[in-house]
């Protein structure tokens, strides 16, 4: 997930937040890293295929709430439930390492 705070980082009201879902690529528990790499269509001036909107914190244009974030990224979040979807009781023990990111022009 990634979201502009819109210049108020403790005003989470006029927050836009985009997302990728890509569970599938999560492994299952075997203690076993795995390496990923997530492209950021980044220069895209349209949601790209893939790509959502949190609707609760949106201007209500998908294409406008894209380009507000990608010229301002506040935060980035791996986030591990879906945003659209309570998930209060899924819960999981995670284990990052290494976390690069890094702009390609």
């Amino acid at each position: 997930m990634l979201s502009n705070d819109s210049g108020t980082p403790y005003d989470y009201t006029d927050d836009i937040w985009v997302f990728w879902k890509g569970y599938k690529l999560i492994p299952m528990p075997n203690g076993v890293f795995k390496e990923f790499d997530f492209v950021i269509p980044s220069q895209s001036t349209t949601l790209p295929d893939g790509w959502k909107v949190v609707y609760s914190y949106s201007t209500g244009d998908v294409d406008l709430d894209w380009n507000i974030v990608m010229n301002d990224v506040s935060q980035v979040y791996f986030h591990f439930g879906d945003p659209e979807m309570f998930f209060m009781f899924q819960m999981w023990d995670i284990g990052v390492d290494n976390v690069r990111l890094w702009y390609d022009e």
